[in-house]
């Protein structure tokens, strides 16, 4: 009888030692995930939600955006230039003509700034995703859910519709998937 009591406590301390072991790994992976869905939320919540052909909405005939800031800024110089020359070449202008090619310089000048500061926000959140994917894209892939890596691509493929492609998505896509993403990574870690 002595035997079989010693044959079940070797048995049932290995089970132990297995079902610890097996916890200990969970941990590890779930405190491996957290610190990288810390990361990358860091990243995404400054990500711009405007977007440029959002900021160029405000124009009549705006240049058209297609990923290409420097070509929309020479477009907008080249309209401010030409409606400054309609003003002072044009002695026949009517208060009403002025103020409204002077309403529209601003307006363009305006925009120009508000590109420039969307530019520099965008790449700044553009390079540091870049970077989280070269250094944590393989452990993403190792710990993350299915859930969170296609919501990443979705996210990704909104950031670069709206910039590199210049294409017309809804105002609040950027925003939209981005609280899709950051939510899903939430609950997976059971932050509420």
């Amino acid at each position: 009888m002595a035997i079989v009591e010693t044959i079940i406590d070797g048995i049932v301390s290995q089970i132990k030692s297995v079902h610890d072991l097996k916890n200990e790994q969970i941990i590890y992976q779930n405190r491996v995930k957290a610190q990288l869905y810390i990361k990358l939320i860091k990243i995404l919540i400054p990500f711009p939600e405007d977007i440029p052909n959002a900021v160029l909405s405000i124009l009549d005939f705006p240049p058209n955006f297609r990923g290409d800031f420097y070509t929309v800024k020479r477009i907008l110089n080249i309209q401010i230039q030409h409606n400054e020359k309609l003003i002072q070449e044009n002695r026949n202008l009517n208060l009403a003509e002025k103020n409204e090619l002077e309403a529209d310089i601003a307006n363009r000048i305006f925009t120009k700034r508000e590109l420039a500061k969307l530019k520099i926000q965008y790449n700044k959140s553009k390079n540091e995703l870049i970077e989280f994917k070269e250094n944590h894209m393989a452990e993403m892939n190792l710990y993350a859910s299915q859930d969170v890596l296609n919501l990443m691509v979705i996210f990704d493929v909104t950031i670069k519709n709206a910039f590199k492609y210049g294409a017309y998505i809804d105002k609040d896509s950027i925003t939209v998937n981005k609280r899709r993403l950051i939510d899903c990574m939430r609950a997976e870690i059971h932050v509420d």
